[in-house]
């Protein structure tokens, strides 16, 4: 699930940056739940199962203060990139940012994690 939901921030990205019209948008936007509500709902699944009862408070906290912080200084830098080349290029970077999670993730479950993108929620053996 959380390879299926980093595969579609691209792709959501991409198609708003290249939306003509105001309905286009809107109807890429329909990805909004897989990426970011997907996305947040396995990974806090994924983490709490990885570190156990004892451990996912603080694992938890630690993955939302880190995302927290990604979003403050991402919102910042595109939102200078907003002001020097437009929003078609922040959507266009937002995209490029994106796929390298997603192959960040790839390359990870190549040196022996792995992450099932099919599984009910999150499957992981080692």
């Amino acid at each position: 699930m959380i390879a299926l939901c980093l595969a579609a921030y691209p792709l959501r990205y991409t198609l708003t940056s290249v939306s003509r019209t105001p309905a286009e948008a809107i109807l890429v936007q329909l990805l909004h739940g897989l990426t970011f509500g997907g996305l947040y709902v396995a990974s806090t699944a994924y983490i709490a199962d990885e570190v156990g009862s004892r451990g996912a408070g603080l694992a938890l906290s630690l993955y939302t203060a880190s995302t927290t912080a990604g979003g403050l200084i991402g919102g910042y830098l595109l939102g200078c990139l907003v002001e020097r080349e437009g929003y078609r290029a922040m959507y266009a970077t937002a995209a490029a940012l994106s796929l390298l999670s997603y192959l960040s993730l790839r390359v990870m479950e190549l040196g022996g994690s792995h992450i099932n993108a099919a599984g009910p929620l999150v499957t992981v053996t080692r």
